[in-house]
């Protein structure tokens, strides 16, 4: 069997890295994750990192910002979460979703996420079918403030057919 030498992997993780990146953005920490899971060095790994990086091709705020922006139905917590877990650091998280999501578009976006869930010919809302929407808000990481606001506007805006009132 060959034996392999640094300067080999090193081309290796690059050209895996680069066809990862290929598929969709991803953060540092997750293509860190996943070369070391591959197997190769951690000086590999630390150096192939350091030259995407040096080629802007990783940037892990542009990363979220993107990422962010793509997902127009979730609330803030449910973002950050998800943002750390794709190993992007907490402060970085909440700055961007602060950025990206202020509590106006918030708001816009649990509303609009309600009104697709909410039938356009269901009777007007009750009990139940509110705290159906109410859990499914809680779920996607919107704040109790803005759940309220939305479940009144729902309540408020459908006539007794159903409909939308605009």
């Amino acid at each position: 069997m060959p034996t392999r030498t640094p300067i080999r992997d090193e081309e290796h993780a690059m050209q895996y890295a680069l066809r990862l990146l290929g598929y969709r953005p991803r953060g540092e920490e997750e293509l860190r994750r996943r070369l070391d899971r591959k197997g190769y060095a951690p000086l590999v790994t630390d150096r192939t990192l350091a030259a995407l990086t040096r080629l802007e091709l990783l940037d892990d705020r542009a990363f979220a910002r993107e990422w962010v922006t793509a997902r127009a139905g979730h609330g803030p917590a449910r973002l950050k979460q998800a943002l750390r877990a794709k190993g992007i650091a907490r402060d970085l998280a909440e700055e961007i979703v602060a950025a990206e999501v202020p509590a106006d578009e918030e708001y816009a976006r649990a509303l609009a996420v309600a009104r697709r869930a909410v039938p356009a010919a269901a009777p007007p809302l009750d009990r139940d079918a509110l705290l159906r929407v109410r859990r499914m808000l809680q779920r996607r990481g919107f704040s109790f403030g803005v759940i309220g606001r939305v479940c009144a506007q729902l309540t408020d805006h459908l006539t007794e057919e159903g409909d939308w009132l605009e």
